[in-house]
């Protein structure tokens, strides 16, 4: 069992549907998790995995977005933050491709989060269960 599952390192759009985000119709939907446990307080980042190595609260507490440059100069973004209030929630994956593959810079692919306050966890979903579930949407047909 991996401690995370691989996605493919590519651009992709991330949209929060408690924020009105969502994926119109040129995106098809390719997967679905429900139902997996977080607790949040003050706020949801949402981030690659790259930017827990070196994320530090204090520096990011009224930022919304952690970017880098490229090399050529290029601004990519590698994370964001949502003003989510504290507390348990549900949390739901869909990962969305888009149908008519455009190209770069434009991304081709995204996943939409869904959260659903609760008071209480019952049971769990452990997303490093690979037999279980696949989230790199990017390697999907």
């Amino acid at each position: 069992m991996d401690s995370v599952l691989p996605i493919d390192s590519i651009e992709y759009v991330i949209k929060v549907e408690n924020f009105n985000q969502s994926f119109d119709n040129e995106w098809d939907e390719k997967l679905v998790h429900h139902n997996f446990n977080i607790e949040i307080k003050d706020s949801l980042w949402i981030v690659d995995i790259g930017s827990f190595y070196t994320f530090d609260n204090n520096k990011y507490l009224d930022q919304y977005k952690v970017s880098y440059q490229t090399l050529d100069g290029e601004t990519l973004y590698s994370g964001f933050k949502y003003k989510v209030s504290s507390g348990k929630y549900l949390v739901s994956i869909k990962g969305y491709a888009r149908k008519k593959r455009l190209e770069y810079p434009h991304p081709n692919f995204g996943y939409l989060f869904t959260l659903v306050k609760v008071n209480d966890f019952v049971g769990f979903n452990d997303p490093r269960e690979d037999e279980i579930y696949n989230f790199n949407v990017a390697n999907m047909d």
